[in-house]
């Protein structure tokens, strides 16, 4: 494969990354979260989407700022449609889903 052609694919890393309130260190907005615990794929940052669109269902989710209701889907590009919600915090895939 040349370096001129076009690459699809997911990296993964793990490294000593301290997230903290206090020191104001947060997880990049642009990180993309895969998560044992969490049953929906869920994304704020519009940046790393395509199209977003509004639903026909309604999603409830439950999450630490209680529940909400999500109405819009996004087309991430190399997986498919997931969750909208821009008041979110950070990108989730569902480790089940993916």
């Amino acid at each position: 494969m040349s370096y001129d052609q076009e690459y699809d694919c997911a990296a993964f890393l793990q490294d000593d990354f301290m997230c903290s309130n206090q020191d104001k260190v947060a997880i990049p907005k642009i990180w993309i979260l895969i998560d044992s615990q969490s049953t929906v794929n869920v994304f704020f940052r519009s940046r790393l989407v395509a199209i977003i669109t509004n639903s026909q269902c309604i999603l409830t989710l439950y999450c630490n700022a209680g529940t909400v209701s999500v109405t819009q889907k996004v087309d991430l590009k190399g997986y498919g449609f997931v969750w909208y919600y821009p008041c979110g915090i950070e990108n989730i895939l569902s480790l089940y889903n993916v």
